[in-house]
């Protein structure tokens, strides 16, 4: 089994040798940001029981991350979900960007 870098390396090979004069190496992965509630010990009276809410409703986001790993190029989409349609649709925002 090659390692990554020998992988990347036999690409580059083989693409200057079809004719690109530029290559460059883009690495992707996403992340999920969001807010939880936390219970936190709250101060009453002796024998009186605190009242709060315990519902766990909690909002999150996704964010989609693309770098050019020797330039530090970098390119952002936040979307609601972490799926192959949410993927498919930052490729295709990263591709609308990139310069031709």
């Amino acid at each position: 089994m090659e390692t990554i870098a020998a992988q990347v390396t036999e690409v580059v090979e083989q693409a200057q040798e079809t004719g690109y004069q530029e290559i460059k190496y883009w690495s992707q992965d996403e992340s999920r940001c969001g807010l939880l509630p936390i219970k936190r010990h709250r101060i009453t009276a002796k024998g009186v029981q605190p009242v709060c809410s315990g519902a766990y409703n909690f909002e999150n986001f996704y964010l989609y991350g693309t770098t050019e790993v020797l330039t530090g190029e970098s390119f952002m989409l936040e979307l609601p979900y972490l799926n192959g349609e949410c993927f498919l649709l930052c490729l295709a925002e990263f591709v609308k960007r990139r310069p031709a």
